[in-house]
């Protein structure tokens, strides 16, 4: 399909990646976004929510990271700014982020989210519309997790 990115996009990504921390934001990406937070996430998602809710969690984010966002990244075939032979959306970090912090800080997570969005475009990792995709993925995952998951209709919480 080769989705190319929109010259707003291209405005934006340059703008951020010259007035950005850069090594900040690397920093707060991995701790933030990287997949071994999952791990980190978990404990705190199994005391807040319970087991059930917890591991069902995980078990999204690593589906979506492990299959989801690499169909769609396979379907959509959009270019990276570092690298256009790389694809980007969605963006998996944002993927993993919105999908921990949603469950975890409720109207919060608007900032975890932001600032990993934030980053990855300002990084030259994905444009802006990545990191959307991204989010929305993982709000959609949430979302389905816990309304329409065995968990929620046996009722477990």
């Amino acid at each position: 399909m080769n989705f190319p990115a929109f010259q707003w996009e291209r405005c934006v990504q340059l703008f951020l990646a010259a007035h950005s921390p850069q090594r900040l934001l690397r920093v707060v990406n991995i701790c933030l976004a990287d997949t071994g937070v999952i791990l980190l996430a978990l404990p705190l998602l199994v005391w807040w929510g319970g087991w059930a809710k917890g591991v069902g969690i995980i078990v999204a984010l690593l589906v979506s990271v492990g299959w989801i966002e690499d169909l769609l990244k396979n379907l959509v075939q959009r270019g990276r700014p570092r690298d256009p032979h790389e694809w980007g959306l969605p963006s998996g970090d944002c993927v993993v982020v919105t999908a921990w912090a949603v469950p975890l800080l409720g109207g919060w997570a608007a900032i975890p989210i932001g600032i990993v969005a934030w980053a990855r475009v300002a990084l030259g990792a994905h444009w802006p519309l990545d990191t959307v995709a991204g989010v929305a993925l993982g709000l959609w995952l949430i979302g389905f997790l816990l309304t329409w998951s065995p968990l929620t209709i046996r009722g477990v919480h």
